[in-house]
């Protein structure tokens, strides 16, 4: 690993190949065992917390309203 010049750490392909839910974007905590040895684990969210905002992109373009009107009619 090396940390870059803003403070980043940067963990090499093949320790994140080695963590399987760690990928672009995943929350992550550090802890820090003793001076020389950190453990970084991958933070494990719900899927309602990963997935929040979906709909509200889905439905940004849509008169929601007028859509579950007649959604309610095609269903009678």
């Amino acid at each position: 690993m090396i940390i870059e010049v803003e403070n980043q750490l940067v963990i090499s392909k093949e320790v994140r190949q080695k963590i399987k839910d760690l990928g672009l974007g995943k929350k992550v905590k550090a802890y820090s065992l003793d001076n020389a040895t950190t453990v970084i684990k991958v933070v494990n969210t719900t899927w309602l917390k990963d997935n929040y905002g979906i709909v509200k992109k889905i439905w940004k373009d849509i008169d929601s309203l007028k859509a579950v009107k007649k959604m309610r009619k095609e269903l009678i």
